[in-house]
């Protein structure tokens, strides 16, 4: 074993991809364990543990891919603007007709 990966019959398995898979397994299999009180708790965790994965693959990016990212600042505020006014025109037009309907 080298690194993040397991090696198995010429394949290389990354370690993050085998325990998704075997979450995913576990869920599929035990869904009362994700079923306590009223799910707040789960809810939690699962923010804290995507806040994680953000966080420790922030810390692998280097200081000059940082600073060549935050040169773009045109570009990121061009983007997120089309992506407000897209979505939120969207959401109205599928909305619409659900409006006035009762439909909780």
């Amino acid at each position: 074993m080298c690194g993040n990966a397991l090696y198995l019959k010429g394949m290389i398995i990354d370690r993050f991809i085998l325990f998704l898979f075997l979450s995913i397994v576990a869920a599929y299999f035990f869904p009362q364990l994700a079923l306590h009180g009223d799910g707040n708790t789960l809810e939690a965790i699962s923010t804290v543990g995507v806040s994680f994965i953000f966080f420790f693959y922030g810390l692998k990016l280097s200081l000059t891919d940082i600073k060549n990212g935050l040169r773009n600042w045109r570009l990121h505020l061009v983007v997120q603007c089309i992506t407000i006014r897209f979505v939120s025109r969207l959401c109205c037009l599928l909305l619409r007709p659900l409006v006035g309907r009762g439909i909780d």
